[in-house]
């Protein structure tokens, strides 16, 4: 059940071949848009292709899936790194991958060696 604005009421709408969300009564569109799981690209005036809509975040957790990705990977090489070290606690992993996502949500990654990154917030974590 969805609320027509016209008819002011509350109707059943309905969706044809996933096309918008009309009402069921006076045909009224209330809700038109599109989702897609795969990427769509137009072409600019200058010839170039673009990527067409925009991301959205999983629904799940509060991260894209790329960026849970990146951080199972960091904390993987977090306690590789630690346990190299002779320390292996993994309180101190959890609590240099807590600084290492604080740097990725501040973009501090951009343009530095993960390797790099993931050191300093280790050692962070260790002092």
């Amino acid at each position: 059940m969805v609320y027509c604005d016209h008819c002011w009421k509350n109707v059943s709408g309905s969706r044809e071949d996933g096309g918008p969300l009309t009402c069921s009564e006076c045909g009224k569109v209330l809700e038109d848009y599109h989702f897609s799981q795969e990427a769509t690209f137009v072409k600019s005036s200058s010839g170039q292709s673009k990527l067409s809509g925009q991301y959205v975040r999983t629904v799940q957790s509060e991260f894209s899936a790329s960026r849970q990705r990146t951080l199972d990977r960091a904390y993987d090489d977090l306690r590789y790194l630690s346990s190299n070290l002779g320390v292996n606690d993994d309180n101190m992993a959890n609590q240099a991958l807590a600084f290492y996502r604080i740097a990725l949500e501040r973009s501090f990654t951009r343009g530095r060696r993960s390797e790099h990154v993931q050191a300093a917030c280790l050692y962070i974590a260790f002092r």
